[in-house]
């Protein structure tokens, strides 16, 4: 038997606790402007990787999604190694990856901005897969949530231990929310990791 018989639902706004007001987000860079070649990640990011592959983690991909003002159509995620944040429409990313060591499975995000916002918001879960007839789906096994005011940047980590439920996989599901003058921007991302032996 499972240890929540709950799915991971869509996230809502309506959870995440959107406080204060300030200055907006960063505009969008002039049209015609060329754009900058990939830079590396924020420091943040890069220092928990190595922190990471340190304790023998292993990351397959790390994606960043662009926040857009809500209303609009959602941006693409992409691969890291492909945009700078200068590049993202907002000057505002949000950089989702999940892993494991051992049987700890780790959900990792960052929202990272160009400049200071007046409030960011992060509602994160993990989720362990299970099969109903022939559907995969996947049962909520930890979730947590953080807000922050007048910062260029927001972590949020969650945890959890499978020790003694089998082999199985995982997904992280995040969603992002900054409130700004000119309104709301926010973002969701995914990612996953296989085939983790929890024993």
């Amino acid at each position: 038997m499972h240890k929540s018989m709950r799915r991971i639902a869509a996230l809502s706004a309506s959870t995440l606790a959107v406080l204060g007001l300030g200055v907006g987000v960063a505009e969008p860079s002039a049209a015609g402007t060329a754009a900058k070649p990939p830079t590396s990640l924020p420091t943040k990011v890069q220092h928990e990787l190595d922190a990471i592959k340190a304790k023998g983690g292993h990351i397959d991909k790390i994606t960043v999604t662009p926040y857009t003002k809500k209303g609009q159509a959602t941006a693409a995620t992409r691969p890291v190694d492909q945009v700078s944040p200068a590049q993202l429409p907002t000057g505002c990313g949000l950089y989702v990856y999940i892993y494991n060591i051992g049987t700890d499975v780790y959900s990792s995000n960052l929202t990272a901005c160009l400049t200071p916002q007046p409030n960011i918001d992060m509602l994160s879960q993990i989720g362990e897969d299970y099969w109903v007839l022939w559907f995969h789906e996947y049962d909520t096994v930890a979730n947590d949530e953080k807000s922050q005011a007048e910062t260029d940047n927001l972590a949020l980590d969650v945890e959890y231990d499978c020790s003694g439920d089998g082999t199985h996989d995982f997904q992280t599901v995040t969603e992002g929310t900054i409130l700004a003058n000119d309104g709301t921007y926010t973002a969701q991302a995914y990612d996953d990791v296989s085939q983790v032996k929890c024993g």
